[in-house]
């Protein structure tokens, strides 16, 4: 049922109105009278009416202006102009001012029922669009804050999935991020009443990273934070597509900084120190910094989660039998944590970013379904078993799909990319060998393993260069004529938009890794 306004210094005009809606239609369940613009306003701010008919020619604020103060309360009342005059300046004037209709007075029956007939009908469609457009945004945020709490996890891991990063950024509509990371460190001897201190420290740290966050917000960034044993993690999102109002390059850096420190300092009793790391051009990047800040709150050492995933993906999709190098690697890294437990967990979060890899790569890839996706419950002298069983099903899954990828003419043609990746080899060329014409041969392409002739190419040349830049010392122009480029330019330019790196930080990082 459905609220009507009738606003009218004229009561026999409100009583003719009201005698002909209570008789003429069961729709409209409550009718609320106003005698000029000033209780129009005051009884739609307490009643919320669907539908306000409006006499234009009010005393103090008219109708006009009456009907411009409604819209900005409640756009979707539906507004009826009343008036004395039926001319077509008068119904003009009464759309252009966003009316749905006017009636002239004095009124006629079945002109007023049958425009609130329509009125009705209009404001139940309405009514239904926004409950679903109501559950689709509650439906939204549900996915958003599930999708934060997972990225939250795994922030203080040292490891990012970047590619849950990148859906929660998608579904909240986030289209040119930049991307910084923060680190509080807050010096728990320093709070000055004795305590239980590993229960106590983290009530102080949930306090320190509610104000962290309640701040970061209050500058425009999102922040997914996390806690670390003596610090607060964050990430922030400036979702603007400009420079963050926290740049180290703007007059507001320091301000905000010691700021932030005062404040934990005077409302947690907690000396801090606030680090921003500004300017993060690419999720690579960002994993690398992640990395760094993390680190230090293990044992120092050890391979990077970025060069462990990176290896991990390589060593499965070569296709190698020989697994202890990656085990030995995987077991660095585990040493180099704080906790074995909260190593473990982390590991599961790379293996699980290392299949959402494999399955864009791969497209039709199937897992056993015994495949174990984890460490739990696993005793610590079952875990090195349990990981070469894992990695070798990776491999062999990989490795099935590939030989089954369909179609003749994409096994030869891949073979022959295979073969012949080193050389100035050209689509045309690769379809020649099929027989088959270029736009067929790429429509099978896509069809069997979800990428162009090109991208297939593009992919060998580029896990070939990677495979030079990580073992050797060779010239990176050197390298981009063995893997098939005769720009080292145009290979460089190639191998960022793979990788996010250009061939020279690739090497960097790997070494460092």
């Amino acid at each position: 049922m459905h609220t009507l306004l009738i606003a009218d210094d004229e009561r026999l005009e409100r009583e003719a109105l009201k005698y002909i809606i209570r008789r003429g239609t069961a729709d409209i369940d409550n009718i609320v009278e106003a005698v000029n613009g000033r209780e129009a306003i005051e009884a739609a701010e307490k009643n919320s009416p669907d539908i306000a008919f409006l006499d234009i020619k009010m005393p103090g604020i008219n109708g006009v202006e009456t009907a411009r103060r409604l819209k900005e309360l409640l756009p979707a009342c539906k507004i009826v102009f009343l008036t004395a005059f039926d001319t077509f300046d008068y119904a003009r004037e009464a759309l252009r001012l966003g009316a749905e209709d006017f009636l002239v007075k004095p009124v006629e029956d079945e002109r007023v029922l049958e425009l609130l007939d329509k009125l009705v009908r209009q404001v139940q469609i309405e009514h239904k669009e926004q409950q679903i457009i109501d559950r689709t945004r509650e439906t939204l945020q549900g996915m958003i804050r599930s999708r934060e709490t997972e990225l939250s996890r795994q922030l203080t891991t040292g490891f990012l999935d970047t590619n849950k990063l990148n859906d929660y950024m998608t579904l909240a509509g986030i289209k040119s991020p930049r991307l910084e990371l923060a680190l509080l460190a807050v010096d728990l001897e320093s709070y000055p009443m004795r305590v239980d201190r590993e229960q106590h420290a983290q009530v102080l740290l949930t306090r320190c990273e509610q104000l962290c966050r309640r701040e970061m917000e209050k500058q425009g960034l999102r922040c997914i934070s996390g806690r670390l044993q003596s610090g607060i993690l964050m990430l922030l999102i400036n979702g603007e597509g400009i420079d963050s109002p926290l740049s180290r390059d703007s007059a507001e850096y320091k301000d905000f900084v010691e700021g932030m420190e005062r404040t934990v300092r005077e409302q947690v009793s907690l000396r801090a120190k606030l680090t921003i790391e500004n300017k993060i051009p690419d999720f690579p990047e960002l994993e690398r910094r992640l990395s760094r800040l993390v680190l230090p709150e293990g044992a120092g050492t050890g391979p990077s989660v970025f060069s462990l995933k990176e290896s991990l993906l390589h060593w499965i999709e070569s296709g190698d039998d020989d697994v202890n190098q990656v085990v030995g690697q995987v077991f660095r890294w585990l040493d180099s944590q704080a906790a074995a437990a909260a190593a473990l967990s982390s590991l599961d979060e790379v293996l699980a970013v290392v299949r959402h890899d494999l399955f864009c790569r791969i497209p039709g890839l199937e897992l056993p379904p015994n495949f174990r996706t984890g460490f739990h419950e696993i005793p610590e002298e079952g875990v090195e078993a349990a990981l070469r069983e894992i990695l070798r099903c990776l491999r062999d899954a990989a490795g099935r799909r590939k030989v089954a990828a369909g179609h003749p003419a994409v096994t030869v043609a891949a073979d022959v990319m295979k073969q012949r990746f080193r050389e100035e080899l050209s689509v045309d060329m690769v379809a020649d060998r099929t027989g088959h014409s270029v736009s067929h041969l790429s429509r099978l392409f896509r069809q069997e393993l979800g990428m162009s002739i090109l991208d297939f190419l593009t992919r060998l040349r580029m896990d070939e260069a990677k495979k030079l830049l990580r073992e050797g010392e060779m010239q990176i122009s050197c390298i981009a004529e063995e893997v098939g480029f005769q720009d080292p330019n145009y290979f460089s330019r190639v191998f960022r938009r793979d990788t996010g790196l250009s061939p020279r930080e690739y090497r960097l990082s790997a070494k460092s890794g």
